[in-house]
């Protein structure tokens, strides 16, 4: 594992990860009823740990104030209580010239719907250095996938697109992946383009408001 941190290239053999299904119901009757776990090697663990240390230490500069989701020491409570603040402000305001609305996105799936190439890309755009974005791609990339149902393991294959469930560096590479629409969202209101909702005169204006795989927008 020290040789991977070092020269940032990762052993093929220690990152095949083997999925198993957890049902989210009693009697499943398809996958969509299942949460998937992917179970990999423990020196794998090793390496995701140290990363997701060092990349915590920087999460809170990185990622806007209105995403709590997956960031060490913000609460998604605070969000939630925002979120009901900021109803309620909407149904009982008494002006009647400005229209006011809110959107709800709830990503389905979210972990398993990440581009890799924009993964990499959105790093690079925010000024990881190459070293680390090589750490990240490697772990991310060479995957391979062996499915295990009633106790039998099947053949392997390799995706093409998503994070691991159960990996340390998953959460946080999702916050980063989803703050590049919450940038767009505050470049246009900067611009005048949108506009958000404020809770009172002066206060902080609000556009969207993010808890892991729900996005909220208001404008």
């Amino acid at each position: 594992m020290l040789e991977f941190l070092n020269s940032g290239y990762l052993l093929k053999e220690l990152n095949n990860t083997f999925i198993t299904f957890i049902p989210k119901v009693d009697s499943p009757s398809n996958t969509a009823y299942c949460r998937p776990i992917s179970l990999y090697n423990a020196i794998y663990k090793i390496g995701s740990k140290v990363l997701v240390n060092r990349l915590k230490l920087f999460m809170n500069s990185l990622v806007s104030p209105f995403q709590n989701g997956f960031v060490h020491g913000r609460g998604i409570q605070d969000n939630i209580i925002m979120a009901q603040e900021l109803t309620h402000t909407i149904r009982t305001s008494k002006c009647k010239k400005i229209e006011l609305a809110t959107i709800k996105i709830d990503m389905s799936k979210a972990f398993d719907i990440i581009k890799w190439d924009f993964l990499i890309k959105l790093l690079e755009t925010i000024g990881f250095p190459g070293h680390w974005i090589n750490l990240i791609k490697e772990c991310v990339t060479i995957v391979v996938y062996l499915v295990i149902v009633n106790g039998q393991v099947s053949k392997t294959f390799k995706p093409s697109c998503g994070l691991r469930q159960g990996d340390l560096r998953s959460p946080i590479l999702f916050s980063l992946y989803t703050e590049a629409l919450s940038s767009s969202l505050q470049f246009h209101q900067d611009q005048g383009n949108l506009k958000g909702i404020g809770l009172a005169r002066n206060g902080s204006i609000f556009m969207h408001l993010d808890n892991e795989s729900l996005k909220l927008l208001m404008l």
